[in-house]
């Protein structure tokens, strides 16, 4: 357990772990002592969300080295991978995690800059998961499926794979991490809630890492999933345009001073909606707004939210 949480500085410790496995083949053993390790120190409600998802992370880079076969990380994952969908804070922690600045995370972020998935992740599309292939319909897989008839690197499944030996060698680490859930719309919905308090707290409209993760994540799931994220980018470049149009006509006091965000409301997630009672000079240069962006678009009612 100590050379995980020490990775990717542990690797010459990985290394003594693969010349053991090389001489003994015990690879169900270290797949028991593993689990067993697991549970006992990390799968309980004293260990936050976070900490957990690290080892995840560690747990796929690492047994990556140490068993080149997938067999090991095929049994360990498996049960972690249950676990974290049982914690209702998970959802939000890899979206922050996948887009975040924690140092932790470094490592994953690169990837999902740098690797391109062979095909979009799905959440709820394996693992441990409710509907997940299990043992007998992967043996039964590995003989039908046209594209293992034509790899001329087909191996028969090993006898000692642990559930979903497939989905865990193919996939990358972000697509483990996504394959998570069983919930595709609530992975989707933290997503569009990051993107949207991002937006809400950008300074001069610039979105320009928001959009870069939006393009990264269309990769990922697909275009037609991130079309909220794509109409909530489309409001705040029109936003600019129509702040420098209200600029250029507006000028004085308070109002030089506003740059509002018009947003498509039934697009955005729920955002904070409490009404405050602003300084008297602000308010007339909101309602000021108000009124300009009312007679520009008379069909369109513009609102104070926060």
């Amino acid at each position: 357990m100590r050379w995980l949480c020490a990775y990717p500085r542990s690797r010459a410790a990985m290394q003594d772990v693969v010349l053991w496995l090389e001489k003994t083949d015990e690879r169900t053993e270290l797949a028991r002592a593993f689990s067993q390790a697991l549970h006992e120190r990390l799968l309980h409600p004293d260990v936050d969300t976070h900490a957990i998802l690290v080892y995840y992370v560690n747990i796929v880079y690492a047994l990556r080295i140490v068993d080149t076969s997938g067999v090991v990380l095929s049994r360990v994952l498996p049960p972690v991978q249950h676990y974290l969908r049982t914690r209702k804070d998970t959802i939000q922690a890899v979206v922050h995690a996948l887009l975040g600045d924690d140092a932790a995370f470094e490592l994953l972020r690169t990837e999902l800059v740098h690797t391109q998935p062979a095909e979009p992740d799905v959440p709820g599309g394996g693992g441990y998961a409710v509907g997940a292939a299990t043992a007998e319909e992967e043996e039964e897989e590995q003989y039908t499926r046209l594209e293992y008839w034509t790899d001329p690197t087909w191996a028969p499944r090993p006898v000692d794979a642990g559930p979903a030996f497939s989905h865990m060698r193919t996939r990358d680490v972000v697509g483990l991490l996504v394959s998570i859930f069983d919930d595709r719309q609530g992975f989707l919905h933290a997503l569009e809630q990051h993107t949207a308090q991002r937006l809400v707290k950008t300074m001069d409209y610039d979105t320009s890492r928001v959009q870069r993760n939006n393009a990264i994540f269309k990769r990922r799931l697909g275009e037609q999933n991130l079309h909220h994220c794509d109409v909530m980018l489309t409001d705040v470049a029109w936003s600019q345009r129509f702040d420098t149009h209200f600029h250029a006509v507006a000028h004085g006091g308070m109002a030089d001073h506003v740059h509002p965000m018009v947003i498509s409301r039934q697009f955005w997630p729920d955002l904070d909606t409490r009404m405050y009672t602003l300084p008297k000079r602000l308010a007339e240069a909101l309602e000021k707004y108000a009124d300009f962006y009312a007679a520009q678009h008379p069909a369109k009612r513009c609102g104070r939210g926060h």
